[in-house]
């Protein structure tokens, strides 16, 4: 990723998720370590409202934030350990009801209280492997980006991980088999 090389959705209001439940999951694999900001998922406008934000620090550390306004002063989640450069990690954030979490490989790494921050903003788009301004590209990889107005539980979560932790093994191959191309 980079300020030219970035996905980016326009307002999508199946997006706006005001104070309700969410669930951003995705499989990543960070490639460089101690580079700063890179930021994973960011749905944010330049002119400011409400907004969320997925991202890694400079010590590999996945920071969630939620804002109703700025980013400047909000206080955000960050995990409770730090991720394996150049391995591959199921990491999810959750808001359910007034309280943010973070899980890594399935289990869960921190939590804290949201103080019912509203992120519907009609002005914002989501931007994949950069921030909103086009800065703090992601250096690695991502897979299976998902992103919902549920809130899953944690047994759901660890399911997720170990149902789909085989296809990032070295040298997997996988296929769907059948006479049929349904995905059940």
């Amino acid at each position: 990723f980079s300020a030219a090389n970035y996905l980016e959705q326009p307002y999508n209001s199946d997006l706006a998720f005001g104070t309700g439940d969410l669930c951003i999951m995705v499989r990543m694999r960070a490639d460089i370590a101690g580079s700063g900001k890179q930021t994973v998922l960011s749905r944010y406008a330049a002119t400011g409202g409400g907004g969320l934000e997925v991202y890694l620090d400079g010590t590999e550390k996945l920071q969630f934030r939620i804002t109703a306004n700025d980013f400047g002063s909000v206080p955000r989640l960050e995990s409770a350990s730090a991720l394996t450069v150049g391995a591959w990690t199921q990491f999810c954030c959750v808001r359910a009801g007034a309280v943010m979490y973070t899980f890594l490989n399935g289990v869960l790494s921190a939590t804290r209280a949201d103080s019912g921050n509203n992120i519907s903003n009609a002005l914002a788009s989501t931007f994949v492997g950069v921030e909103y301004s086009t800065s703090y590209p992601f250096a690695g990889s991502l897979a299976l980006l998902r992103i919902s107005a549920t809130a899953p539980t944690a047994e759901q979560i660890s399911c997720r991980y170990n149902d789909e932790k085989h296809l990032f093994t070295e040298g997997a191959a996988c296929t769907i088999a059948g006479t049929s191309d349904a995905v059940t």
